[in-house]
C-alpha cells in the first residue's frame, strides 16, 4: 500500500468515524493537527440522547485513527503517554474493524 492509499483510507475512516458517533448524538473535535496529539475528541451525551443512553467509559474519549498497517509517530507515542500519566486513555484504531468494534462497545449500530 503506498502513503498515498493509506492517507486516502484513513480520511475515509475518519469521515465514517465522524458520521457514526455525530450521528449517536455525541459532538466531535477535530484536533488541530498538533504533532501527536489524538485525531478527535469525542463528547459524550452521558444524560441521554435521542437514542437513549450511551454506553462509554468517560464522557470525553480521545481517538487516533490509523489504517491498519498504520504505526504511531514517536511524537503521538509521547503525547499518549503524558495523557495516559494523567489518566486519559487513547484509543488507538486500526481501520474498519476496530472502529465497528469500539461503536459496538458504545451501543452504535454499525453500516
Amino acid at each position: 500500500m503506498t502513503p498515498t492509499d493509506r492517507t486516502r483510507d484513513e480520511a475515509a475512516l475518519n469521515r465514517y468515524l465522524k458520521r457514526m458517533v455525530e450521528a449517536a448524538g455525541a459532538l466531535t473535535y477535530i484536533g488541530d493537527r498538533a504533532r501527536g496529539w489524538p485525531d478527535y475528541f469525542v463528547f459524550w451525551d452521558v444524560i441521554g440522547s435521542e437514542r437513549g443512553l450511551v454506553n462509554v467509559p468517560t464522557p470525553i474519549e480521545l481517538v487516533e485513527l490509523k489504517d491498519p498497517d498504520g504505526s504511531l509517530e514517536p511524537m503521538q507515542e509521547v503525547v499518549h503517554e503524558r495523557l495516559h500519566r494523567r489518566g486519559h486513555r487513547v484509543w488507538v484504531l486500526r481501520g474498519r474493524d476496530q472502529v465497528d468494534k469500539w461503536l459496538k462497545l458504545r451501543g452504535i449500530d454499525v453500516i
